[in-house]
């Protein structure tokens, strides 16, 4: 068999995103890829001082997360990876991570500005859209107190990153 082939046009893919072992997470976006499936791992560089020297590291957004788009026919081929102990599950079946989600996730990671990630849950602010800038069309809430900031919510795994927005426009999306 081919890679990839368990899915045809009749099968809609989707984003899930599965829980890996410690440090695991680039062996399982190898092995994804070598099965053919699409991944994404999220991560951002920075600098490490030791007592001799800097360098370069590239470091997790969601240590112990792996994002891939696939579909049910393929769900126990990617179980069978060595270091992937689960999908993420919602209501007994694997959680969907909706596209503009990971769409957003790419632009943030690939934009250079500056971000924080969140784990615990946020009250709900303001939904906006982001109309300019490096991260144009993306989709946000506000974050109470603080009109400066929003956070893009990645659904499935309760995390958030929380982005500076003094250089973009927001609208909100009822007004648009």
């Amino acid at each position: 068999m081919t890679k990839g082939t368990d899915c045809n046009q009749f099968t809609q893919k989707s984003w899930h995103v599965v829980y890996t072992r410690y440090r695991y997470e680039r062996k399982v976006q190898k092995e994804l890829d070598n099965l053919g499936i699409e991944s994404f791992l999220p991560s951002r560089k920075v600098v490490r001082q030791w007592s001799d020297r800097k360098k370069v590291v590239e470091n997790l957004i969601f240590p112990s997360y792996v994002f891939l788009r696939s579909c049910e026919k393929e769900y126990y081929k990617v179980l069978s990876i060595k270091g992937l102990v689960r999908f993420v599950i919602f209501d007994g079946k694997p959680s969907k991570i909706p596209e503009w989600q990971i769409d957003a996730l790419r632009k943030i990671t690939s934009s250079g500005i500056r971000y924080s990630c969140l784990t615990q849950s946020i009250p709900c602010g303001e939904k906006v859209k982001i109309i300019s800038g490096p991260l144009c069309g993306t989709y946000g809430e506000v974050i109470k107190g603080n009109q400066n900031q929003i956070r893009i919510i990645i659904d499935g795994i309760s995390n958030s990153l929380i982005i500076n927005t003094s250089s973009m426009e927001l609208a909100r999306i009822g007004c648009l």
